[in-house]
């Protein structure tokens, strides 16, 4: 009897949390401590036998339907067919690097099917590429900080978003070491927050390219955000939460040199208006002491529909 070449695939599914950075946009890539926010949406991976030996099938969905598939060759991870060159190769260049860190990895494997689903439209930027790496970490039995490290610029809040199941503060250390500390964030009045989807997905890779070899001196900037987080953190009323949001979308603004969205688009809230994540995109928090009826009112004459309350979600 021959020995086939290929191995058995072991079936595996996944799940991983998705992201949002409340605190330390940008000096989070500098060492400034965050407040980052798991959520209640994430993304699946599961892996089966496929029918096609030594080709792996890739096929993503979110909750809008099938948005990227692909057909590689599992030895070289030449692409066969896919709907996306370019979401293709950020494919290739994760299970390249998994790869690296375990030489095994889908090493002469029978063929592959494998689906991911993210129950959020990947345009909302809740981590489909953080939820992807650490699922892929966790199948290839891999380091997810070490993996992320290979493939991304970012600091790797969202890996940790990605696996833990409460909110927490993250400082980056090093390029190869971070503080991670789970926290209490429950207040009396996070029924004054919402999170509104601006209407306009940013590439977080893209925007952190500038910003990651900044030459300036910025540790000023980084020790006052370290205070703001734990101000924001710690405050005990919505107005002086509200207080510090402002203070900390002014720090963002000078150093960005860049107004706060709430003076160049949003005027006029009854309230504050923060950007979450990269400034421009995705979604924003708006806090007010106004019910939900005022908010949905407020953002109505911009088109903007998506309003969900914190509750809803945060883990």
């Amino acid at each position: 009897m021959i020995k086939s070449k290929f191995s058995k695939v072991t079936p595996f599914y996944h799940r991983s949390n998705g992201k949002i950075l409340f605190t330390g946009e940008y000096l989070v890539m500098h060492g400034a401590q965050a407040l980052a926010l798991p959520v209640r949406y994430g993304q699946t991976l599961e892996a089966k036998q496929g029918s096609k030996p030594g080709i792996l099938i890739w096929k993503a969905s979110d909750s809008e339907g099938l948005w990227f598939e692909a057909e590689l060759n599992c030895s070289d991870w030449s692409i066969l067919e896919t709907s996306s060159m370019e979401k293709a190769q950020f494919l290739i260049r994760i299970l390249q690097a998994a790869r690296i860190l375990n030489p095994l990895f889908l090493k002469n494997s029978r063929g592959i099917e494998v689906s991911t689903m993210a129950d959020f439209p990947v345009s909302w930027g809740l981590g489909t590429s953080s939820t992807l790496i650490h699922n892929i970490a966790t199948w290839a039995g891999i380091d997810s900080f070490s993996l992320h490290q290979k493939v991304s610029k970012g600091s790797g809040y969202d890996i940790a978003c990605a696996q833990e199941p409460c909110p927490l503060l993250y400082k980056k250390i090093s390029a190869t070491d971070r503080l991670i500390i789970p926290v209490r964030f429950k207040k009396d009045f996070l029924d004054k927050l919402y999170f509104v989807y601006s209407g306009e997905k940013i590439s977080t890779e893209m925007h952190l390219s500038d910003f990651v070899s900044v030459g300036e001196d910025i540790q000023h900037e980084v020790e006052a955000m370290d205070k703001l987080t734990q101000k924001i953190l710690c405050s005990t009323s919505l107005d002086e939460f509200m207080l510090h949001l402002s203070a900390h979308e002014k720090l963002v603004s000078r150093f960005l040199k860049t107004p706060p969205i709430a003076e160049s688009r949003f005027t006029g809230f009854d309230g504050t208006i923060k950007s979450l994540g990269a400034w421009g995109g995705d979604f924003l928090l708006a806090a007010t002491q106004q019910d939900r009826q005022y908010v949905e009112r407020y953002f109505e004459q911009f088109s903007l529909s998506v309003i969900i309350p914190f509750s809803k979600m945060i883990l």
